[in-house]
């Protein structure tokens, strides 16, 4: 009994240190991705992708993921310029666990949301610029389908949509 008892101790003794070992990742752009969208993809909930200064003409994804994307130099040297669609799409995520820091996102384009597009999400955008951006239709800078959507040190500026919200 006594043998067996302390197999049993040992096996969870090593299953708990393999679960401590479960942590976040950070995830370098440029030096260990090309692109933010490549570190993103290779991401899973709870990692974090630092992302060094620059211009980066792609649209960024959440895909459903609970990551923190966030500049490591601030909005002023790290932008988001598409060649097309819009700057940022947060949709699917499970909590409000996706979060984006210290960007500006701007030359984006969409019917909807040109800028910053959310739906059954509750990101978080943390000191971001978002600016240039326009839509056919509404939310030139940000369009919320549904969810939530918390802006905190952000500024929404010359933003245009056709309908509604040029803006938000």
């Amino acid at each position: 009994m006594r043998r067996a008892i302390e197999s049993i101790v040992a096996f969870v003794t090593l299953v708990c240190s393999f679960a401590s070992e479960a942590q976040a990742e950070v995830r370098r752009v440029p030096e260990q991705y090309v692109t933010i969208s490549a570190a993103i993809a290779a991401s899973y909930d709870g990692d974090v992708v630092e992302v060094g200064p620059g211009t980066y003409a792609e649209g960024l994804n959440f895909g459903g993921r609970e990551i923190t994307v966030r500049s490591t130099a601030g909005a002023g040297t790290t932008i988001v310029d598409p060649v097309t669609g819009r700057c940022l799409t947060v949709n699917g995520q499970k909590g409000a666990g996706a979060r984006l820091e210290g960007f500006t996102l701007r030359g984006g384009s969409a019917s909807i949301g040109g800028g910053v597009y959310v739906s059954a999400s509750s990101p978080v955008l943390v000191n971001c610029v978002i600016t240039g951006n326009t839509a056919t239709e509404s939310g030139g800078g940000v369009y919320l389908e549904s969810g939530s959507l918390q802006l905190t040190g952000c500024t929404v500026s010359q933003n245009a949509a056709h309908y509604y919200g040029g803006g938000v």
